[in-house]
């Protein structure tokens, strides 16, 4: 087995595209470029694959199916290719403000997210960085750590 190396993108999109090409069985003389690509234990199709059944989980979690949406068209009706977005507003507290974590997934998934709001248009971007999207998701978990009182405390424990 060849060497395994950890390569760091400065955006998932652009972590996609190199191993879309890395792939690829067209290079010179047939054989691709790079073997496989794994970043410690798990190649970034793995991570992608779990990424999208956590995601799906959160969405069609308790009322979370209600805040939840997607769509084939970003608000100025453009799209990655072969993708489309799925949003979860997770307001917490008494804050009205939009408070959406999205991500894209491949079109293949978009059946999968049935029974949630389907847009024509996703809402208009709020400029969230992928920074701040993971400020709200943890934002989101912390205030929602303490026991679920409404079934009784500690249930499942």
């Amino acid at each position: 087995m060849g060497k395994v190396v950890t390569i760091e993108f400065n955006t998932e999109e652009s972590a996609q595209i190199f191993y879309d090409w890395s792939t690829r069985q067209d290079h010179i003389f047939g054989d691709p470029v790079v073997k496989s690509v794994e970043l410690d234990w798990h190649t970034p199709h793995e991570l992608y694959e779990h990424r999208y059944h956590l995601y799906r989980a959160l969405v069609f979690s308790g009322i979370y199916r209600f805040k939840s949406w997607r769509s084939r068209l970003h608000h100025d009706e453009t799209m990655f290719e072969d993708s489309f977005i799925v949003g979860i507003n997770l307001v917490t507290g008494i804050s009205s403000k939009r408070n959406d974590i999205t991500y894209h997934l491949p079109l293949s998934w978009w059946e999968s997210f049935d029974g949630i709001t389907t847009y024509d248009k996703a809402p208009e971007y709020d400029g969230a960085s992928p920074e701040e999207g993971l400020r709200r998701l943890e934002a989101f978990v912390d205030a929602n750590k303490e026991p679920n009182r409404m079934y009784g405390g500690d249930r499942f424990a």
